[in-house]
């Protein structure tokens, strides 16, 4: 059976050129640039026995309908990166980060898995901000 636990829920930060592109190619907007990601969240979770089926996409908070985008995956030390959004690991514990978009801290994630609680935000850790880039996915 597939368990997931939350490490943590982390600030995310989105490069000058990045905003400007939500602003200019999404938004149309700067102003509303700066509102959309002012809740995009990185989530760390870790996962212990995942089957094939195992899917981050079916994580969301409720009453959205965001779910995981760009996710990386770790090991379970969360030191080495094992793949990225097609790269599932075939082992079954591991970890994993997603962005969230419209993030919640009052909310927690329900999942298939089980629910996590709410979580406030923190500072994203230097191990993840190297590796975990966000992307508009506009």
């Amino acid at each position: 059976m597939t368990h997931i636990r939350l490490i943590g829920v982390y600030r995310a930060s989105v490069s000058e050129d990045e905003l400007r592109f939500i602003a200019e190619e999404v938004t149309l907007s700067m102003q509303r640039a700066q509102e959309e990601i002012k809740g995009l969240a990185l989530v760390e979770i870790e996962i212990r026995g995942a089957t094939k089926e195992f899917d981050l996409l079916l994580l969301h908070q409720d009453g959205s309908d965001q779910v995981a985008w760009d996710e990386k995956y770790f090991s379970v030390d969360g030191r080495e990166v094992l793949g990225g959004s097609s790269e599932k690991p075939d082992q079954p514990d591991f970890r994993a980060c997603f962005f969230l978009h419209h993030f919640e801290p009052t909310k927690g994630i329900v999942s298939p898995y089980g629910n996590l609680a709410p979580s406030e935000i923190s500072e994203m850790p230097e191990r993840l901000a190297r590796v975990c880039v966000y992307a508009h996915p506009g």
